[in-house]
C-alpha cells in the first residue's frame, strides 16, 4: 500500500533535482559533505523546486494508471500534518515582537479576516454551499503558506535582502500567527458544521465548542511542557552536537504532536502545541536555537511534502464546474488581501518604501501547507462516517483547497524569489550601518554570517 507513496516521493525528488540543475540550488552542508552551490543555467527568472515537485506529484498520481488507486491518503494526510507541525515549530522559534508588535498583530489578523469574508460570500453565491461550510472553506483558503513563504524569505535574508528594516522578520512573525488564527477559526467552523449535519455523537453544540477550547488548552500545555524539557540541552557543553540534538528533538515533537493528537481524539490541539513549543523553546534556548538546522532538515523533507501535495489533486474526484468557480473565489480573496496588506504596511508612515510594501503584500500570496493539511479533513471525516451529504461538501472544499495550491504556490514562490532582490534593500556582508538604537535587531535579522559579524564586534 505504501508503494504508490514511495513512487510519488521518488518522482518528486527527481523533479526537484531537475529544477535545481536548471535554475540552480544549494546543497547544504551535512556531516562531512561540504556545501555545494549549483549555478543556474537560467537567471532571468527563478522557479523554486517546489513547483516541479507539486507538478510531478500531480501527474504521477493521475497518469500512472490503476496502480495509483491504492495511494494511501491516510498516510499522506499524516505527512502533510507533520510537515505543517514542523514549520510551525520553526516559525515559533523565529517569533519576536521587538519594535513591531502592533504591525505584526494587524498584518496577521485584518487581511486574513477580510479575505475570509470575501471567500465565504463568493462561495455561498457561486458554489451554493451552506454558509458554515463556506466559512470552513474561507479559513482554509485565507491562510498563507509557511512552506513556500519562509524558505523563500530566508533565502533572501541569507543574501542580505530585507535585513535593514526587518521586513523578513516581520513577515515571518505575522505569518506564523496568521496560520494559528486560521486553524483556530477553521476548528470552530468545522465543529459547528459537524453539529448541524449529523456528524456528532450526541453532544450539544455548546459542549463541542467547550471541548474545542479544551483541546487547544491541552495543546498549549503540552507544547509548553515539552519546551521546558528542552532546558536539559542548556546543560550540555558541546555546542555543535547540542544544536543538532535540539533539531532532532524538534522533529520528534512535530511527529509526536500530530500522532498523539490524531490517535487520542485531540486532533485540534496538535498545531497549537507545535507553535507553543517553538515559541517557548526560543525563550529557553535563546540564540542557540536550531533554526538553521531545521531549515537544512526541511530541505530534505520537502520532496516528501510537496510530492504528497501534488498527489492529493485527484482529477477523478473533481467537478469541472468547481474549477472555474474556484479560481474566481481564490483570485478574488487574494486580491483583497494584497490591497489590505499594502494599505496596512504603510503604517508607521515612511518606514517602508512603495516597493517594500508591494513585496510584503506579494509575500502573502502563496498557499500550500495549511491548505494541504486541512482541505481534506471534512471529506475524510464524512467518508469515515458515511455521511453522503457532507462528503459532497467536503469534496468541493477539497477541490478548491488543492486548486488554491496549484494556482497560488507557483506564482507566489516565483514572485518572492524574483522580485525580492529588486524590491528590497540590500545589506552587503560585513556592512555595519545598522543602528541598534533606531532599529533593534532580532535573531531573524542577524541570521547566518551577518549575525556572526555583529557578535564579533561586541
Amino acid at each position: 500500500m505504501l508503494t504508490p507513496l514511495l513512487i510519488i516521493i521518488g518522482i518528486s525528488i527527481i523533479a526537484g533535482a531537475i529544477n535545481g540543475l536548471i535554475f540552480g540550488f544549494t546543497f547544504p552542508k551535512v556531516l562531512c559533505i561540504n556545501q555545494y552551490r549549483f549555478k543556474p543555467f537560467i537567471t532571468i527568472i527563478q522557479i523554486p523546486s517546489l513547483i516541479m515537485m507539486i507538478l510531478f506529484g500531480c501527474v504521477a498520481r493521475n497518469y500512472l494508471g490503476e496502480f495509483m488507486h491504492a495511494y494511501p491518503t491516510h498516510w499522506s494526510q499524516y505527512i502533510r500534518s507533520i510537515s505543517l507541525s514542523l514549520l510551525l515549530i520553526r516559525g515559533g522559534l523565529s517569533v519576536t515582537f521587538q519594535g513591531k508588535g502592533l504591525l505584526v498583530l494587524f498584518l496577521s489578523f485584518v487581511p486574513q479576516q477580510l479575505e475570509a469574508m470575501t471567500i465565504a460570500a463568493l462561495a455561498y453565491k457561486l458554489l451554493e454551499l451552506p454558509l458554515i461550510m463556506c466559512f470552513c472553506l474561507a479559513y482554509i483558503l485565507s491562510c498563507i503558506s509557511p512552506s513556500v513563504m519562509v524558505p523563500g524569505l530566508m533565502n533572501l535574508l541569507e543574501k542580505g535582502y530585507g535585513k535593514e528594516k526587518g521586513v523578513i522578520s516581520t513577515l515571518i512573525a505575522a505569518g506564523t500567527f496568521d496560520n494559528i488564527i486560521c486553524i483556530l477559526c477553521f476548528g470552530i467552523c468545522k465543529t459547528i458544521a459537524y453539529s448541524h449535519h449529523s456528524m456528532t455523537t450526541g453532544k450539544s453544540l455548546s459542549q463541542y465548542i467547550v471541548f474545542l477550547f479544551f483541546e487547544n488548552l491541552i495543546g498549549f500545555i503540552a507544547g509548553f511542557c515539552l519546551a521546558m524539557v528542552g532546558i536539559v540541552f542548556n546543560k550540555m557543553e558541546h555546542k555543535p552536537l547540542t544544536v543538532n540534538l535540539k533539531m532532532w528533538y524538534c522533529i520528534f515533537c512535530a511527529i509526536f504532536f500530530v500522532v498523539v493528537g490524531e490517535e487520542t481524539g485531540f486532533a485540534n490541539s496538535k498545531f497549537i502545541a507545535s507553535l507553543t513549543f517553538g515559541y517557548c523553546s526560543y525563550r529557553v534556548w535563546g540564540e542557540e536555537k536550531p533554526h538553521k538546522e531545521i531549515g537544512i532538515a526541511w530541505w530534505f523533507i520537502q520532496p516528501i511534502f510537496f510530492g504528497s501535495v501534488g498527489a492529493s489533486f485527484n482529477f477523478s474526484q473533481i467537478q469541472k464546474s468547481d474549477v472555474g468557480l474556484g479560481i474566481i473565489i481564490i483570485v478574488s480573496g487574494v486580491l483583497i488581501r494584497l490591497i489590505v496588506v499594502t494599505i496596512l504596511s504603510a503604517f508607521p508612515s515612511g518606514k517602508y518604501t512603495t516597493k517594500e510594501r508591494a513585496f510584503i503584500a506579494i509575500s502573502w500570496m502563496p498557499k500550500a501547507t495549511v491548505q494541504a493539511a486541512l482541505s481534506s479533513v471534512i471529506f475524510n471525516d464524512s467518508k469515515a462516517l458515511r455521511n453522503i451529504e457532507m462528503m459532497e461538501f467536503g469534496n468541493r472544499i477539497q477541490t478548491v483547497g488543492i486548486l488554491s495550491i496549484v494556482v497560488c504556490a507557483p506564482i507566489g514562490a516565483i514572485l518572492i524569489s524574483t522580485l525580492g532582490p529588486r524590491f528590497l534593500s540590500h545589506t552587503p556582508e560585513g556592512q555595519q550601518t545598522l543602528d541598534r538604537e533606531k532599529e533593534p535587531l532580532n535573531e531573524i535579522e542577524m541570521e547566518g554570517d551577518f549575525r556572526e559579524h555583529l557578535n564579533n564586534q561586541k
